[in-house]
């Protein structure tokens, strides 16, 4: 028998850790390497030193805001879902 609705309170956790992920831990790698990059450039010169900051900046970081973006939302939805079910299930009496 197949079955069928979802544990609201497992997915609320997992939906809340997706959220932090994204909100705020790759925001700090983000930020930490960040920090590297500019040391780098600090102690490194020429053009291999630009590019190197420039894929940085121009590729490599806005993929990664992209990235926590997009958990972030994944997250949100999986938080919805669950409050939408609890709601559901709560008017049916299925709690």
């Amino acid at each position: 028998m197949a079955r069928l609705g979802m544990d609201v309170d497992v997915v609320m956790q997992h939906g809340t850790a997706l959220k932090n992920i994204g909100d705020h831990d790759i925001p700090s790698l983000l930020s930490r390497v960040d920090n590297i990059a500019q040391e780098v450039q600090g102690s490194w010169w020429g053009p291999d030193s630009q590019q190197f900051h420039a894929h940085w900046t121009g590729t490599d970081r806005p993929a990664l805001q992209n990235i926590a973006h997009e958990i972030s939302t994944f997250g949100q939805q999986a938080l919805t879902s669950a409050q939408q079910q609890g709601q559901t299930s709560a008017a049916t009496g299925n709690v």
